[in-house]
């Protein structure tokens, strides 16, 4: 067994325990600013849920809300809700009119823009966003299918099957150099994790 001996200079030695000196002081100094960022973090996220609910009360007090009559046939209250929350994202069911085919929406004020200026001038918004809005293309298409055509176009999604592809080159070997060519690299981002007390034990 050959062991590499490695021989390190006095005039390395001193710059290195410097630099090492540095890096323990500014590790220390970045765990401080972390503990200090997740305290930030947590006093604001509980000043924001107080802003929120503080909005809430203030637009039901103002009577800001619109309402609005809805003609549907619904069995139950439950598939009425159903309904508008599918179709009326940010109301509520002010009331169930069954017999008469008919619901009452609200806007419901924890979903509903809201803006307010301080007395010294600063300014704040809640502002609102559907997300995750999904299309019924099969209802689209039983409703009307000229029109399905018209305005719905099918497209191909490929999708790598990494594990049959490392059981083919495993088969096959001939092939990787193929899969190697059809391959992509991402760039390289540098990353700093956040610093950890490790246990000597």
């Amino acid at each position: 067994m050959n062991i590499k001996k490695t021989t390190t200079s006095a005039h390395v030695v001193v710059p290195i325990r410097e630099i090492s000196k540095d890096l323990d002081r500014t590790i220390i100094e970045i765990e401080k600013n972390n503990r200090k960022l997740k305290e930030l973090e947590k006093s604001k996220e509980s000043l924001r849920e107080q802003f929120f609910a503080l909005a809430d009360e203030y637009i039901r007090i103002s009577g800001t809300t619109e309402t609005q009559v809805i003609d549907i046939k619904c069995a139950s209250r439950a598939e009425a809700e159903s309904y508008v929350e599918e179709n009326h994202p940010g109301w509520m069911i002010a009331q169930f009119r069954r017999f008469e085919d008919q619901i009452v929406i609200e806007e419901d004020p924890s979903q509903m823009k809201f803006t307010w200026t301080t007395e010294d001038g600063y300014q704040i918004n809640r502002t609102t966003a559907v997300i995750g809005t999904k299309f019924d293309f099969d209802k689209l298409k039983d409703f009307d299918l000229e029109l399905f055509e018209q305005i719905v176009e099918s497209k191909m999604v490929y999708e790598l099957n990494e594990k049959k592809a490392q059981q083919m080159i495993e088969v096959h070997p001939e092939i990787l150099p193929v899969l190697q060519e059809s391959t992509k690299l991402g760039k390289i981002q540098l990353r700093m994790s956040s610093p950890k007390k490790v246990n000597n034990e």
